[in-house]
């Protein structure tokens, strides 16, 4: 018994000793992880880069859109009515004022012409009788009178025929283009179907309807372009009429804007859709940055990261004017370095490096 005691004490102890032993690793470990020193992370400053303002000539812009007129369109109207026998205008062609359109039958015309001029001379012998007569006082006043009268009335009908008969023949009005020419021979020509529509193409308008809140943001003689939407041309023009009222129902007012071109060689026709961007704000010389380093656009202000002894500095101004790609800067700026790449991943006092 004395054995098997002494066994299970030697095995107790062997036991002992191992948890002793693992529990001195333990803390022997723990005081050394203790005694070590925290090593802190720290993050990379961020990578920016920094531009100074560029010199630019600047222009500020209105664009609406509207279509293409001429300034004036004129209808030859025939001015008697008959049968049309030639008619050698086409749409498209360029006339001359006095160039012949049209010609209708001449034949009413000359019998009435006719008929009027014979009356008018049986009338003026008949005068003429008269006068010897009052001489000698075998006639009254007033009978001379009645046969003067007379014959003035056929005189004035003779002119009034000889008049019809030249409307027979109907010429242009004016020089320009023929837009319309929907007649053809054989047709009975009346004053209510012009016999062409001729306009100025080179003498081209288009009239803005422009809300309201625009009123005086430009005035008679600003510049712009028309560009035409169809074709591409891009075409100066000068603004040269604006309504002195504004449209009560539609909250608009009308501006003309005249084409500015020596020939029109095709480039534009009425009834083309164009935009026109009229300058109201020209800068020369202005001290600008791209519009995409900006970082936010409030109302008046916009905001911008400037570099600051190695800090980006949050910096909100107002900006003398603003396009769709570029701000034109206050002067107290004009030195300044932006930040013009990585702007979006810094905040004010955040300590950056620097690409130039």
């Amino acid at each position: 018994m004395s054995d098997k005691k002494s066994s299970k004490l030697k095995v107790g102890l062997r036991y002992g000793i191992t948890i002793v032993a693992a529990v001195l690793v333990v803390w022997l470990i723990a005081t050394l992880l203790g005694n070590r020193e925290t090593a802190a992370y720290e993050a990379p400053a961020p990578v920016v880069r920094v531009e100074r303002p560029y010199v630019s000539d600047v222009e500020i812009g209105l664009t609406f859109s509207g279509y293409l007129e001429a300034r004036s369109m004129v209808a030859a109207v025939p001015l008697v009515q008959g049968t049309i026998l030639e008619y050698p205008v086409k749409a498209g062609e360029k006339v001359e004022e006095g160039e012949v359109l049209a010609q209708i039958d001449p034949e009413p015309f000359r019998l009435q012409k006719a008929q009027a001029e014979a009356a008018y001379l049986a009338a003026e012998s008949a005068l003429e009788r008269m006068e010897g007569l009052r001489k000698s006082g075998s006639v009254s006043e007033q009978e001379y009178e009645q046969v003067k009268a007379q014959t003035d009335a056929y005189r004035a009908q003779t002119e009034l025929a000889d008049l019809q008969l030249s409307y027979a023949t109907v010429t242009a009005p004016v020089s320009g283009t023929v837009l319309i020419a929907d007649q053809s021979v054989g047709n009975v020509a009346v004053s209510t179907n012009p016999i062409a529509v001729i306009a100025d193409l080179d003498d081209m308008v288009v009239n803005l309807s422009v809300p309201e809140k625009y009123y005086g943001s430009f005035s008679v003689g600003d510049s712009g372009t028309v560009t035409v939407s169809s074709t591409g041309a891009v075409i100066p023009c000068e603004v040269t009429a604006i309504a002195p009222y504004v449209d009560g129902t539609s909250k608009t007012f009308k501006v003309e804007c005249s084409l500015l071109m020596d020939s029109n060689d095709g480039l534009a026709v009425p009834g083309m859709f164009v935009k026109v961007s009229i300058i109201s704000e020209s800068y020369e010389g202005a001290y600008c940055i791209d519009r995409s380093v900006l970082t936010g656009s409030e109302r008046d202000a916009v905001s911008a990261y400037i570099l600051d002894g190695g800090v980006a500095r949050y910096t909100e101004f107002v900006p003398a004017a603003l396009t769709d790609t570029e701000v034109v800067l206050p002067d107290y700026l004009s030195g300044e370095y932006f930040i013009v790449d990585g702007q979006n991943s810094v905040f004010d006092g955040t300590q950056v490096e620097v690409i130039e």
